[in-house]
């Protein structure tokens, strides 16, 4: 009799922790629920990787849908929420099904924002995320980073712990533009204008443009640089470059041709240079890589580029362009 009693008594006991241990999401001693986990895998430039989701995501909303695509719920997390739980988010209570989880990063500031979806109704391809930071088609703003993140079909039982973990890739980009002059003439960064027009405004479930229409990215910072320079034998610094750094949504391989840098002058209204950015970049790929990844896992890896272009007497000297510290030559690029 007393060690049925005993028996009973371990068992209430050991029910009662386990239903404590489930309170505010927290599964890690839970017999079901469902623990997601990201990473981001921050790339040089010769493709060496390491995770960095710790340091570089601040936020993440972990959207869920069905297995027929239908929206489910959401869960965020802010930075210290992340810290506090492990880098994971835990999901209860979702009954047994496939399911499919698709994370975005960045998206609880006023960068970009999320179209509203509505439970039991709206679908992944409802799902739209826009670029908040813009005014009449323009923004000149250093862009919060946006990442993005989906699992395959997932089959969830709910009588088990699952973890699952979704990759991220970064879709912002940063590009520092320099203009050097050849004959060492001090060139003044109010003269120039710096432009990357592409049609990248919004984007869906698949990470793929949505909005048919042109931004228009502006510098959001501009300036010069000091470079030594020789005049009679003896050395002395010039302000000889101008810089400027724009802030970029997500670069697409299937929009060469169209993505444009444009530099204009601003005093004689002449357009100094047009050329297509995203060709510029994947040169660089191609005699670096060749066809070992793809043009777009390229531009998913790699997400600053600092671009060097001469002038002389004004005029930009078409025959060569730095990126990232490889010279690109040129006999006419008018053919790219």
């Amino acid at each position: 009799m007393y060690n049925k009693l005993k028996t009973k008594w371990i068992l209430l006991l050991s029910l009662l922790f386990i239903a404590t241990s489930c309170i505010d999401d927290d599964l890690s001693d839970c017999p079901s629920g469902l623990s997601v986990g990201f990473t981001y895998n921050l790339y040089n430039q010769d493709m060496e990787y390491a995770d960095a989701f710790e340091n570089a995501v601040n936020d993440i909303s972990l959207f869920i849908f069905d297995g027929d695509g239908k929206y489910v719920t959401q869960h965020v997390a802010t930075k210290e929420d992340l810290k506090y739980n492990g880098y994971r988010i835990d999901v209860c209570c979702l009954p047994s099904g496939n399911y499919q989880l698709l994370a975005w990063g960045g998206i609880m500031g006023d960068t970009f924002v999320s179209k509203e979806l509505v439970k039991g109704e709206s679908q992944l391809a409802d799902v739209l995320i826009k670029l908040n930071a813009i005014k009449n088609g323009a923004s000149d703003e250093n862009l919060a980073p946006l990442f993005y993140g989906r699992t395959a079909l997932l089959n969830y039982k709910n009588t088990k712990h699952t973890k699952v973990e979704v990759p991220l890739i970064k879709n912002t980009n940063t590009f520092r533009i320099l203009l050097q002059d050849v004959n060492s003439q001090e060139v003044k960064p109010e003269v120039f204008s710096f432009q990357i027009i592409d049609r990248n405004m919004g984007l869906d479930h698949e990470n793929e443009s949505a909005i048919d229409l042109d931004v228009t990215y502006k510098a959001f910072a501009q300036g010069n640089l000091a470079v030594e320079t020789r005049q009679g034998g003896e050395s002395e610094l010039a302000n000889t470059v101008v810089y400027a750094e724009l802030s970029t949504s997500k670069l697409f391989a299937n929009h060469t041709g169209k993505a444009r840098l444009r530099v204009l002058n601003n005093v004689s209204n002449e357009e100094i240079l047009n050329i297509p950015i995203i060709d510029m970049v994947l040169l660089m790929k191609n005699q670096k890589f060749s066809k070992s990844i793809s043009n777009q896992n390229y531009l998913d890896r790699i997400h600053n580029f600092n671009m060097t272009f001469f002038l002389n007497n004004g005029s930009w000297m078409s025959t060569q362009i730095i990126v990232n510290g490889w010279t690109l030559r040129f006999n006419d690029i008018d053919d790219l």
